[in-house]
């Protein structure tokens, strides 16, 4: 099976990259991969991170600030309140 370079490159994000090759060479995780990707597939998500809100698709930077203004927008657009 082909690893397209991916334990090296998981080195420059901190991972242990003997760790991550014997992950990725395990069918279970290997299954869960895939079905997570046609997940995404089915949802039309294009890039990581991607957050749903209520079937509302976020693909942008996603830092705290962020999520919680989704949240609150999406609170006050659901409740009718006015957000702060």
């Amino acid at each position: 099976m082909r690893s397209w370079g991916l334990p090296d490159g998981a080195t420059q994000y901190g991972m242990d990259r003997d760790r991550f090759a014997a992950l990725t060479a395990d069918p279970a995780v290997r299954s869960e991969l895939v079905e997570s990707k046609k997940e995404g597939v089915r949802n039309h998500v294009v890039s990581t991170p991607t957050l749903f809100v209520n079937g509302r698709m976020y693909s942008t930077e996603l830092d705290a600030e962020t999520v919680i203004d989704v949240l609150q927008e999406e609170f006050a657009r659901v409740t009718g309140a006015a957000g702060n």
